[in-house]
């Protein structure tokens, strides 16, 4: 009986243990320098590794001299205690780490790490890195992808085969530039061996922001593309990539007012969300908007989320077991004229549920790179925090489910079983699909698509490049194909799109030629 009633008592004990969240907010500081949490990787016994970049700093009584740019891989405790930091660093180059969240917890538990490395001292210019290291902080291995032009990695991820990805840009001479941009997706085995690389994009510059993975080996590639501009903007410009690099579809979004692109995933329901940066009006004053929009496979939007009021920048989201979404970023304080971590969580129907402003200092900068759910239900985020007449830190926040630095005891878990955000997604067949023949065309292409459903109102828009609509033609139900003249249009790139009504249902890229 005495068993009994301890057991009862222990399973009430760690009952009660786990609806009292542990909440805090903590610097680390790596021998005065300038550092940075870009990326927070939780452990299975709650403790956390934090892969960030530094600025080494060579400080003497009088001047600080900025050195060499290195990485760090930290070890806390589940209460942000530091338990370890290890330095990587070379006195002839930089190491620059990924964009926020990139650095990432392997299936055979190590952590990959995406980013560049530059040895200018030796006349070398940017190259992509990715690193391999154990949960020690003990380097693997390191491999460098590139040639002697430009190349910069942005993200990387595990795909869904149990290999490795990464994305960035790749830089090429031109005459009257330094570089034109290219999209540039690197794919390797788990030891680091290069499978393939390929670059993606049209004459103007294109960029490769973020990755994620879907089943059979294939890819989410997306990021930004001026060429698809109407405003001399940056379209958002999606890649689904297969196993060899080849492009199966592409959506491009968000010709109109385009600023930038940013994180993309494919959703427990089979959809689109992703992060954006739109401008009203960039001819003028800018007023930048950023978004979170989650859209069907075709483009359609099913909603969007402005976030208004001081000028938030999102670094990451994340979707959680209950289909909402967590985001960290920054918002600007324009009493104190500084900028303070943020946090924010929307519904899985893009309604905001709370959003909240963190700080260690009132009058200091500072920025959240990154965000996870923990396991008590609550979130932990890393990024930088200015101090006092000090450098910027290693910053590190836990906060209960509202957000809130305090215990609390309605917080359900919003952790995904392992890799079921991959293996349980598919994408949807097309519901129609347009084909063009020939293609390119001089003076006839044929567009053809399977049967449509009767009683609805179908048209065939043809866009040119620059987002002018050049011909609307109805379409009847029964129709299967349509014989377009093309020997009037001037040659370029055309766009042709099906609607049913107002609601796109199929696109696809025409180019006519002289």
């Amino acid at each position: 009986m005495k068993i009994i009633c301890y057991l009862l008592i222990l399973l009430l004990t760690s009952s009660l243990l786990l609806s009292q969240e542990t909440t805090f907010s903590t610097t680390i500081d790596f021998e005065q320098n300038s550092e940075g949490v870009l990326s927070i990787l939780p452990l299975e016994d709650s403790s956390y590794i934090l892969v960030s970049g530094y600025l080494k700093l060579e400080v003497t009584d009088s001047t600080i001299q900025p050195l060499n740019q290195g990485l760090l891989t930290t070890k806390i405790d589940s209460i942000g205690q530091e338990l370890w930091t290890k330095s990587f660093y070379r006195e002839e180059g930089n190491y620059f780490p990924a964009l926020g969240g990139s650095s990432i917890k392997t299936t055979d538990n190590h952590i990959l790490f995406g980013g560049s490395y530059s040895a200018y001292t030796l006349g070398e210019v940017s190259n992509c890195l990715l690193a391999k290291f154990n949960l020690e902080g003990d380097t693997i291995w390191t491999k460098r992808f590139g040639d002697a032009g430009y190349e910069t990695g942005y993200r990387c991820i595990e795909t869904s085969d149990g290999n490795y990805a990464m994305t960035g840009i790749k830089g090429f001479d031109t005459d009257s530039l330094p570089y034109h941009y290219d999209a540039y997706l690197v794919k390797t085995d788990t030891a680091g061996q290069l499978l393939f690389e390929a670059t993606y994009g049209e004459e103007q510059d294109d960029y490769g922001l973020s990755l994620f993975s879907l089943p059979n080996d294939e890819l989410l590639l997306s990021g930004s593309s001026d060429f698809y501009s109407f405003n001399g903007g940056k379209a958002y410009h999606i890649r689904q990539i297969d196993q060899n690099g080849e492009v199966l579809q592409e959506w491009i979004l968000n010709q109109e007012y385009g600023a930038a692109g940013g994180k993309i995933i494919k959703t427990k329901d089979d959809n689109l969300v992703y992060s954006n940066v739109n401008d009203n009006d960039i001819s003028s004053s800018p007023n930048y908007k950023r978004t979170l929009n989650k859209i069907d496979t075709l483009g359609n939007e099913i909603w969007k989320y402005d976030f208004l009021g001081n000028f938030p920048q999102v670094s990451i989201f994340r979707e959680l077991a209950d289909s909402s979404f967590i985001l960290c970023g920054l918002h600007d304080n324009t009493d104190q004229n500084v900028s303070y971590g943020w946090l924010a969580r929307l519904s899985k129907d893009g309604e905001l549920m709370w959003e909240q402003e963190y700080y260690v200092h009132p009058n200091r900068n500072h920025v959240l790179y990154d965000v996870q759910p923990t396991l008590d239900g609550g979130f932990i985020a890393a990024g930088r925090a200015h101090q006092i007449d000090a450098q910027p830190d290693m910053w590190v926040l836990k906060v209960n489910c509202h957000g809130e630095l305090a215990p609390a005891s309605d917080c359900p878990p919003l952790i995904e079983a392992p890799d079921s955000s991959v293996s349980t997604l598919n994408l949807k067949p097309t519901k129609h699909q347009l084909s063009i023949s020939p293609n390119p065309a001089y003076h006839q292409a044929t567009i053809y698509w399977p049967s449509l459903e009767a009683k609805h109102d179908y048209h065939l828009h043809i866009y040119q490049a620059d987002g002018r609509l050049r011909e609307r033609i109805p379409i009847q139900a029964e129709d299967t194909a349509y014989d377009l003249a093309v020997h009037g249009y001037p040659a370029g790139l055309y766009w042709v799109m099906l609607y049913d009504g107002e609601q796109l249902v199929a696109r696809s890229k025409l180019v006519v030629l002289d």
